[in-house]
């Protein structure tokens, strides 16, 4: 999908692009940077990298190399930006394209990252609340079209509940308080009835400017009381990539590509 946005040029020149830790190899990353795209990933423990400082494990901020064995002999290493962050209580480390730590500090990577939640909010809406977890169609070309249908439905229908809730001038209110699952039952509601008068008070546009989250403060943990402190899936979660020092051969094909790039 992203190489065929990127043919039709829909991204800007130089975009930064984020993703979480799925979005992770460097045929990917080669792809981005030869289109002239940087990004910005977060990295765990499956990833393995190389590291030319020998102490670079005590460090927060420091160029690494991300260069595969089978790839050694066919493309040129990618010089990266490895640094470490800490976001609520854990420690998060995130890859980099921008190697300066002025054109793109520590701080500002943090921040950038923890933008892309209100994203997988809207993943999960798309999933849970609107049953898109599997899609219906199961040629390529009407799968990309489904998604971009759900995707731009989804947008819309909370477009509509924000702007009557904007409308109604409810104090302290933010797009953010926005509940797609009562607008969605709102208009469900609303269909289902469409052939008699609403009463008073129970018109769509109504139900949509009230279709906001609770506003009570829990007393409680939400998290179920039968599940473990540390799910099974996330020990493992947030550990550091591997790294490694180069090999003497790494040492002089690193070398031969540093004269022929100089000369």
């Amino acid at each position: 999908m992203f190489r065929r946005w990127s043919k039709r040029g829909s991204f800007p020149k130089t975009p930064c692009l984020g993703g979480d830790a799925g979005v992770a190899g460097y045929a990917f990353w080669r792809f981005l940077i030869d289109c002239g795209h940087h990004f910005l990933v977060r990295v765990g423990g499956n990833l393995k990298l190389i590291g030319e400082m020998v102490d670079f494990q005590e460090l927060d901020d420091g160029e690494v190399l991300c260069w595969p064995q089978e790839m050694q002999n066919k493309q040129p290493p990618l010089r990266l930006r490895l640094v470490r962050v800490t976001i609520g209580k854990a420690d998060v480390y995130l890859l980099t394209s921008v190697l300066s730590s002025k054109q793109l500090p520590a701080s500002l990577m943090a921040s950038l990252y923890k933008m892309r939640w209100g994203i997988e909010i809207e993943f999960r809406c798309l999933k849970q609340t609107l049953n898109g977890d599997t899609l219906s169609c199961r040629n390529v070309d009407r799968l990309y079209t489904e998604l971009h249908w759900s995707l731009l439905s989804m947008a819309v229908t909370e477009l509509l509940a924000v702007n009557e809730q904007l409308a109604s001038k409810t104090k302290d209110y933010t797009p953010a308080k926005r509940s797609l699952a009562l607008t969605m039952k709102a208009i469900y509601d609303c269909l289902d009835d469409l052939r008699e008068p609403a009463p008073p008070g129970a018109d769509l546009f109504t139900r949509l400017a009230k279709a906001v989250t609770d506003n009570y403060c829990r007393t409680s943990s939400k998290k179920a009381r039968y599940r473990p402190s540390t799910h099974e899936k996330k020990k493992n979660k947030n550990k550091p990539p591997e790294i490694r020092q180069p090999t003497s051969q790494e040492r002089r094909k690193l070398k031969s590509i540093n004269i022929k790039t100089t000369t």
